[in-house]
């Protein structure tokens, strides 16, 4: 019996050191719990570098593989020669029959890290495609109920939109619904082993915006405009 005790606690204790277990893609990753310890090359292994691209990774999901890129922020934007800030893990393309992360009972379809250049993670950006009114007023009370009232503030990127914010003792949480009608989108279908490229019609829809930020890292993000991060703030 004490055998198999030490060896309970021991699989207990290197699960929460290491952090998430589980590598991207995997499995919906529980943003409610998530554990800022995790490393980002559990996150993203080496297996799933992409074998042409330079600082990409293609990993395999439930509908067909993701393009992650990684990317750096630089103190002056585009300017290489310039301090680099961070490190943005950022995914490309998605679909929405993949639920790559979940908080209560939202789940997301694209999901991106940022992570100082100690490679400790930073920031989460998740977005949920198509969501409805019903569901954003069910996540915005979920999360009150947690973490208290919100605060909640009006912001623009092409065209106003608002942005509710919770804090708990080490974290940010951020929502923000954006309208979107799929004008910009390529949408691509698949049947029977074909591909097609149908003329996109107007689909006017919102989608939800979480990030989750570390307290300390919360000035920083003034410099995160890219990927699906550019309604943090």
């Amino acid at each position: 019996m004490k055998t198999k005790l030490l060896l309970l606690f021991s699989f207990i204790f290197l699960t929460s050191c290491n952090g998430q277990t589980k590598p991207f893609g995997e499995t919906a990753i529980n943003l409610e719990n998530f554990d800022f310890a995790t490393k980002i090359a559990d996150l993203y292994p080496e297996k799933y570098k992409h074998p042409s691209y330079k600082d990409h990774y293609r990993i395999p999901c439930e509908n067909g593989s993701v393009l992650i890129e990684k990317s750096i922020i630089y103190e002056k934007p585009y300017d290489p020669n310039s301090k680099p800030l961070m490190q943005v893990y950022g995914q490309k393309n998605w679909s929405t029959g993949n639920e790559l992360a979940k908080f209560g009972k939202q789940f997301f379809n694209k999901l991106s890290f940022v992570t100082d250049m100690n490679n400790e993670i930073k920031v989460i950006g998740a977005v949920a495609d198509e969501t409805t009114e019903k569901d954003n007023e069910a996540f915005i009370k979920n999360l009150t109920k947690k973490f208290g009232e919100y605060k909640k503030v009006e912001s623009d990127f092409a065209g106003t939109f608002f942005i509710y914010e919770w804090r708990s003792k080490d974290l940010v949480y951020r929502f923000a619904t954006v309208f979107n009608d799929d004008k910009n989108s390529i949408k691509i279908e698949k049947d029977k082993g074909t591909i097609s490229f149908p003329k996109g019609e107007e689909n006017l829809h919102t989608e939800g915006y979480f990030y989750i930020i570390k307290s300390d890292y919360i000035k920083a993000i003034e410099k995160l405009k890219t990927n699906d991060f550019v309604y943090i703030d």
